[in-house]
């Protein structure tokens, strides 16, 4: 060997280096099936086959024209795999280590700042989906948001704990609610505008990572000041100054 070492022991070594490349293999499968949601899956649409076949032939979007159409293939894959109220989406594959749950929430709250921003351009609140259907923007979204935020509701959110990944997404929320702040956020009644400040202000009490997730904080705060709704001026310069 080149380490000058008996083969015997290189030998003894390799043995020792895949028994624990095993045992970690073991342990990531264990983590993995505990995952919330691990076993429940949901199929790939056989529809949406022909259109990732023409996107990929294509090679993106070339003109506004395709940027439209990329948008309307967005929202309808959103609008095909959400539950009944629209505050979730699960699309197919399996689950992050975050739970399914979390990435059904992900699929919302990622995709709103996309919509936001187109309605915020003037752009048509209601647009033809490329499987034939049409939808309007905000409607549709408005009832995700409220129930997704409504704790009577079925397709709650949910608290905040510690170092929850519900931080990260509450600052896209907040993001997409300050861009849509004269469409999105004018759509919401008083009571789903009450409790979506109230989801959001759970940032205020959740420990975050000491990282760039102070940010998330300082934003929530940032846009609840700007939507003249409560918030807390301590957290949000606090966050920011460690950061």
């Amino acid at each position: 060997g080149g380490l000058g070492l008996p083969a015997r022991v290189f030998a003894q070594a390799a043995r020792a280096k895949v028994r624990q490349t095993m045992a970690a293999v073991k342990a990531a499968r264990r983590s993995t099936t505990r995952v919330e949601g691990f076993r429940d899956r949901t199929m790939a649409d056989p529809a949406f086959a022909p259109l990732d076949a023409a996107w990929r032939q294509r090679g993106g979007p070339q003109d506004r024209r395709d940027y439209d159409a990329l948008f309307a293939y967005c929202v309808a894959g959103f609008a095909r795999h959400a539950i009944p109220l629209r505050s979730r989406a699960f699309f197919p594959g399996a689950p992050s280590l975050h739970g399914r749950s979390i990435d059904g929430l992900e699929a919302f709250t990622r995709l709103l700042p996309l919509v936001a921003a187109w309605l915020s351009r003037g752009r048509a609140r209601q647009i033809s989906l490329p499987l034939g259907n049409a939808v309007d923007l905000v409607e549709f979204f408005a009832e995700g948001l409220s129930c997704g935020v409504d704790p009577l509701s079925p397709e709650w959110w949910g608290r905040f704990p510690d170092r929850d990944q519900r931080v990260v997404e509450s600052a896209d929320l907040a993001l997409a609610l300050w861009i849509g702040r004269e469409t999105l956020w004018r759509a919401l009644d008083d009571r789903a505008r009450q409790c979506t400040a109230e989801w959001l202000r759970q940032v205020n009490i959740s420990e975050v990572h000491d990282n760039n997730w102070h940010l998330c904080v300082t934003l929530v705060n940032a846009v609840l000041q700007a939507l003249d709704t409560d918030h807390s001026e301590q957290a949000l310069f606090e966050h920011y100054s460690r950061f």
